[in-house]
């Protein structure tokens, strides 16, 4: 199968080779709809809390390891319904969700909501990007019809963008930029 370019793409239902083959240029649309992002409130952030779950926690993921060592405060990717018991108004809310419409993270949305915790969501939709506009909470809105795993990239660089905004971080979105020429080259 690996070795017959005309059967795997016969054989891939989700069009995840097509997906892959566009992802320098899936990564340059990420930066530039994370650069995009403007934001004029700072608070007294003590701490980062991105409530996602599933493929839409891996930018989370991603980012995270790409800060380790550039934050001098805590960053936690919270994967379940109850969003830790620190979790206070010195937290800087991220939840993200690709679909919109998952439902620990529109919890997550909830609890922060009610006590008047700082957000910024990240949604490509749904009911999360619902009750961001109704509320008027900032969000960074991802393209939709990508599989949530393979959207990675969007949630990520909107993670790293909002740190550098706030100034929690310096000079990282360049960093990313840098990686673009990488992947190209990786793809070839």
């Amino acid at each position: 199968l690996l070795d017959s370019p005309a059967l795997l793409k016969e054989r891939d239902f989700s069009g995840m080779l097509e997906i892959l083959a566009g992802f320098d240029n899936q990564l340059e649309d990420s930066i530039r709809i994370a650069e995009a992002f403007s934001f004029n409130g700072k608070a007294d952030i003590r701490q980062i809390v991105i409530p996602s779950l599933g493929g839409s926690a891996t930018g989370a993921a991603v980012a995270q390891v790409f800060l380790r060592g550039k934050l001098d405060i805590p960053f936690i990717v919270s994967r379940q319904y109850k969003l830790p018991v620190f979790v206070d108004s010195s937290t800087l809310a991220l939840p993200c969700s690709y679909s919109g419409n998952t439902d620990e993270t529109l919890e997550a949305f909830e609890f922060c909501h009610a006590r008047n915790i700082s957000m910024i969501c990240i949604s490509s939709g749904g009911e999360l990007a619902r009750r961001a506009d109704a509320d008027g909470v900032p969000l960074i809105r991802l393209p939709q019809g990508l599989p949530p795993r393979t959207a990675y990239t969007y949630s990520f660089c909107a993670i790293v963008r909002i740190l550098e905004t706030i100034g929690v971080v310096r000079n990282q979105m360049s960093e990313v930029r840098k990686s673009i020429e990488g992947v190209r080259m990786a793809q070839i």
